[in-house]
Parts: C-alpha cells; structure tokens; sequence
C-alpha cells in the first residue's frame, strides 16, 4: 500500500478533490456577474467550461471592494476541505454556499494548477 492510502486511511481531514465555491456577486468588476445569485454563478462557470481568475473581491461593512487575492496576479480560489467537512463548514461560516464544483486534485495539477498554499 502506498504512503499516501496509509496516510488517508488515518487522517480523515484529507481528500482526493478540492472544492471551488460560488458565492454571490453584488458588485464586481465584470459586469456579466453583477448581482448574480450563487447558483448562476456556478451555471455559468459550467456554461463557459472554466474558471476565471480574479481578486476575489469581497464588498466590506463600509461598502468598499476590498480584494481578498494578495498581489498582483489573480487566482482561483479552492478549499481543500473533505466534502464532509465542507457540508458541515456551510452551516456554520457565512463564507461559503452550497454550490460548489469539485475537481480532482491530480487532474488540476496537471493542467498546472500548484498545490495549496497557506
């Protein structure tokens, strides 16, 4: 057995996917995405066939667009949460929505996505 089936067997905080969420956009600088529900955000994601990269902006108490992305180049933004996790995460932090897609972290590394970085 490999290293990494003897380590998920014990760990059960650890998965095989990482989970992009949508949430819903009340402001943004794409204009296509301007008060769009979570659920149209994820259908057009599935529509378009990919993620866009972007600065993750998150509209603050004072009403300003405070970028949650650091730096100059934009991301897409994933958890690598188990689903059991994230199932119970949606119930307590305002953060994240129940739509979501998952992708296989083997599959994004090979299409160059880098691992998670904290």
């Amino acid at each position: 057995m490999k290293d990494r089936q003897v380590i998920k067997r014990v760990r059960s905080d650890m998965s095989d996917y990482v989970l992009h969420c949508t949430r819903e956009r009340s402001e943004s600088i794409n204009p296509r995405y301007r008060r769009a529900s979570a659920y149209s955000v994820l259908k057009a994601i599935l529509k378009e066939g990919f993620f866009r990269a972007g600065f993750a902006e998150r509209v603050t108490r004072s009403w300003n667009l405070n970028p949650t992305v650091r730096g100059p180049f934009p991301a897409v933004c994933f958890t690598e949460q188990p689903l059991q996790f994230f199932i119970k995460s949606i119930s307590a932090n305002r953060r994240y929505t129940s739509f979501a897609i998952a992708v296989r972290k083997d599959n994004l590394f090979y299409y160059g996505g880098p691992p998670v970085i904290y």
